[in-house]
């Protein structure tokens, strides 16, 4: 399973992490980048958290210096609801663009988007809504041509192993689980997903590395 650690930026910095309560400095984007790499990251997933606030993508010099810092691909979220949009961000060097949540609501804007960007795009299943819902939208986004998805789950009866395998089997798109925003889950424990057939797992940064019991980069 592969295990991708999240870069969040805001304010053209990455984000640093919370230590006793406070956050902590924020840091330079490519150190964060090339730390994560170090520690063995085939992938990187780049979040952009000033991009809802504003309607598009904000730290795009941030997302550039850590494309020029890295050698493995990066996935890009935040903003992405125009194809004009996508287009730029992907001819940075980025290798995927996350849809957003508003986005996949329209089947016919996101039959688009799936269409013209193929595999180089990902549909996220938004949080909101029971599992059922969350399930019926998926399975509509998948029979609109979504390449690949990521699932949070953090709607109303939260995340687990079963509903996670419960995903994973009613799709035959490749799934990636967003484990940054989940506090029931420790991050660096993914032995209870070993068992279950996802493509990966998108965790924060700051728990990537050696402490993480799934092999990084598979």
């Amino acid at each position: 399973m592969l295990v991708i650690p999240e870069i969040r930026l805001t304010g053209g910095r990455a984000l640093g992490p919370p230590r006793r309560g406070r956050r902590s400095p924020d840091g330079d984007p490519e150190t964060a980048a090339e730390a994560l790499e170090e520690a063995g990251a085939r992938w990187l997933h780049v979040l952009d958290l000033d991009a809802e606030r504003e309607g598009g993508p904000q730290n795009v010099q941030a997302l550039h210096l850590i494309l020029k810092a890295v050698n493995v691909p990066v996935q890009f979220e935040g903003g992405i609801r125009l194809m004009h949009t996508a287009e730029l961000v992907l001819g940075l060097g980025v290798a995927r663009v996350v849809v957003s949540d508003a986005l996949t609501k329209s089947e016919r804007s996101a039959g688009f988007f799936f269409k013209r960007l193929g595999d180089r795009c990902v549909a996220r299943v938004p949080a909101a809504g029971t599992e059922t819902e969350q399930m019926t939208l998926a399975l509509r986004l998948e029979a609109e041509g979504a390449p690949r998805m990521i699932y949070a789950g953090q709607g109303k009866g939260g995340l687990g192993p079963d509903r996670v395998e419960r995903f994973a089997g009613a799709l035959k798109v490749p799934l990636l689980i967003d484990l940054t925003g989940v506090s029931a889950w420790d991050p660096r424990n993914l032995s209870s997903l070993k068992s279950v057939e996802i493509e990966g797992a998108i965790v924060q940064g700051t728990h990537f590395g050696p402490a993480s019991e799934a092999e990084p980069g598979t």
